[in-house]
């Protein structure tokens, strides 16, 4: 099929067999043709008439249509593109170039029936680095990347959080697709700034995007041509609804939260239940709020339990020590000189609240926690001065408040007691025993035994305690 004998003419409108039902229908009067110019079109290359142009330019656009997933090269068709567009607008100005008219020949004929088969550029390889970006994304979670970059930022503007585009981290967007992804991410360039993230979730195209299927059809058409303005279009919405969500999903988990110490909320939510959630209360003693708020499950509660403390340090001193509470620990509480017993004053009534001396014994004032310890230096961390004394101290004290004297005692294992040296393990009050006496090497020794003080008033740390008071 080949020459003026095989084209459509005006007044032969056959039966459409695709979805462009482009037909050429006769008109009673046509008008003039216009004439063409002397270095134009040869009179014996075909009609000039307007609405034949019209016609012409349609059934182009049906061909390429049906060829836009063949053997024709992108640039030949963006070239058929446009010259299909300029004769739908102007057809009073255009002409069927022989060039165009070969086009069409060749779109509508058999290539075996030709006589010169039309030769096709072959189509270009992708770019080394489109490739590489393709292998980079492999394996990477969308949520997981956004969360490393966030996590790395510094000070700039979380992700859904900037007023301004320069202020983004990451640029993100969508390449149109058909397929049901097999990943999250398409494209990861990490060496552009900002870092690019093509994802193939959250977005417009594809299977399970907003746009219809044959919408994305067309689109990832035109991609894959190198006409990319309605994806960079689609980008605008698609990447703020993407950093959106992420914002959505980071804020709800408290893992994500805690790469952001100074904006992180699932903590202000734990430190509050406990009564340290505002600014001042924060980081008042030894302990750090990061420890402490994974203990705010056992310390919200209103009623203090000997478990619940043994449960906290249990936690906290693991593997260091074995902690074990007493309770009902005798003591004598002392009574303020004008709170003594005065005849004919006050507490002067026999079987009601008359007393002798100046302190009644008591056992529930005090309570014995008794740290056994495994090694000589877990036990000189214990001691005052050292780190774990002070976590021990904040610990309690910020629990039980100062409604409770704390006698500490220390734990150690036969074997760990050496005779004392002067000058490498003679510590006066804390460890200077001659050696002890050969036995069983698992029983334990009393160390020491000391009363656990709270930091004094005027201490900083003092005030943290006062809620649990």
């Amino acid at each position: 099929m080949s020459g003026d004998d095989d084209m459509i003419w005006p007044g032969e409108a056959p039966a459409p067999e695709d979805d462009d039902k482009t037909v050429i229908l006769p008109m009673p009067v046509l008008p003039d043709p216009p004439v063409a110019p002397t270095s134009g079109t040869p009179e014996d290359e075909g009609p000039e008439d307007p609405l034949f142009l019209h016609g012409f330019a349609g059934l182009l656009r049906q061909a390429a249509r049906h060829m836009g997933d063949g053997p024709l090269h992108p640039a030949t068709l963006a070239r058929l593109a446009t010259d299909t567009a300029s004769l739908h607008r102007y057809p009073e100005r255009a002409l069927p170039t022989p060039d165009l008219r070969a086009l069409y020949e060749s779109l509508i004929a058999d290539t075996d029936d030709l006589a010169e088969p039309i030769y096709v550029p072959p189509l270009p390889e992708k770019t080394p680095d489109r490739e590489a970006q393709e292998r980079a994304a492999r394996g990477i979670g969308l949520f997981a990347l956004l969360r490393h970059y966030e996590r790395h930022a510094g000070d700039k503007p979380r992700i859904g959080r900037n007023l301004r585009l320069r202020d983004a981290l990451v640029a993100l967007g969508q390449d149109p697709f058909l397929m049901t992804p097999a990943g999250d991410l398409a494209r990861f360039d990490p060496g552009a700034a900002p870092p690019m993230v093509r994802a193939q979730v959250l977005g417009f195209f594809g299977p399970f995007g907003a746009l219809p299927l044959n919408w994305s059809e067309e689109i990832a058409r035109w991609f894959r041509n190198g006409d990319e303005a309605f994806t960079a279009f689609a980008d605008i919405f698609t990447a703020r609804f993407q950093e959106l969500f992420f914002r959505t999903w980071s804020d709800a988990h408290a893992i994500t939260q805690f790469d952001h110490p100074t904006d992180d909320r699932f903590r202000t939510y734990l430190l509050s239940v406990m009564g340290n959630g505002t600014a001042a209360m924060r980081d008042r003693d030894g302990l750090p709020d990061t420890l402490r708020a994974g203990m705010a499950g056992l310390a919200a509660g209103a009623v203090k339990s000997p478990v619940r403390l043994q449960q906290m340090l249990s936690r906290h001193f693991r593997g260091k020590a074995q902690v074990d509470i007493e309770e009902m620990v005798p003591s004598w509480l002392e009574f303020e000189s004008d709170a003594q017993n005065r005849l004919g004053m006050r507490s002067a009534t026999l079987g009601r609240d008359m007393f002798l001396g100046a302190r009644v014994r008591s056992v529930s004032e005090r309570i014995r926690l008794h740290l056994h310890v495994a090694r000589i230096e877990d036990y000189f961390n214990f001691l005052p001065g050292k780190p774990d004394h002070e976590h021990l101290r904040a610990i309690v004290f910020w629990y039980l408040g100062l409604a409770f004297e704390v006698e500490l005692v220390l734990w150690l294992p036969r074997p760990q007691i050496s005779p004392a040296v002067l000058g490498k393990t003679a510590q006066l009050g804390w460890m200077a025993c001659i050696a002890p006496q050969p036995g069983n090497p698992d029983h334990l020794v009393r160390a020491t035994a000391f009363v656990l003080k709270p930091p004094p008033p005027d201490d900083g740390e003092g005030a943290a305690f006062d809620r649990a008071a």
